[in-house]
């Protein structure tokens, strides 16, 4: 570099510290959809039942334990995965720069959710309250914030037309 030419300081920006999760589109015989709403510093939001993975812990374990966990099913055999989520937020999962959530389809008798965690316990992994939701429910849910956000049409889709051949890439 010679005298005349200034220095030009590279920075390379870092990578986001995402959490891994597996998460299940709870569906039962009527077609309802369970969901979890859990409260954030900045809003409610509805969200599929699940939960961050552990160490040592695959995919596919944290889903029927976090499943078990949070809502009392136990699932007889592994769901197939229906889409992955990727979304980046400060401040939504404590540690992390947002979440790469897992999320399959788990059809399931008409149950009420109870499961092995306190009320306590959800609460202080910001779990509010839960329930079975319709797809016109969904729809009709003015201001509502849902995770994934866009999924009232996603899970109108997915009754349509069901499970994609490939798992679907979603955003925040």
């Amino acid at each position: 570099m010679s005298d005349d030419e200034p220095e030009v300081e590279t920075v390379v920006a870092a990578e986001p510290r995402l959490r891994r999760g597996s998460r299940a589109l709870v569906v039962d015989a009527e077609d309802r959809l369970l969901l979890v709403l859990i409260r954030l510093p900045h809003a409610d939001v509805w969200v599929t039942p699940g939960g961050g993975i552990e160490a040592g812990e695959t995919p596919m374990a944290a889903l029927h334990r976090e499943l078990r966990e949070e809502i009392g099913l136990v699932l007889a055999e592994d769901p197939p995965l229906v889409w992955r989520r990727t979304a980046v937020l400060a401040g939504s999962v404590t540690g992390y720069d947002g979440q790469v959530d897992d999320i399959h389809l788990v059809r399931v008798p008409a149950f009420e959710p109870a499961g092995l965690l306190s009320e306590a316990e959800l609460a202080a992994e910001n779990v509010v309250g839960m329930r079975w939701w319709s797809a016109a429910d969904l729809a009709a849910a003015d201001g509502v914030r849902f995770a994934p956000r866009q999924l009232p049409s996603l899970f109108a889709d997915l009754l349509r037309h069901g499970p994609p051949v490939e798992p679907l890439a979603l955003g925040l």
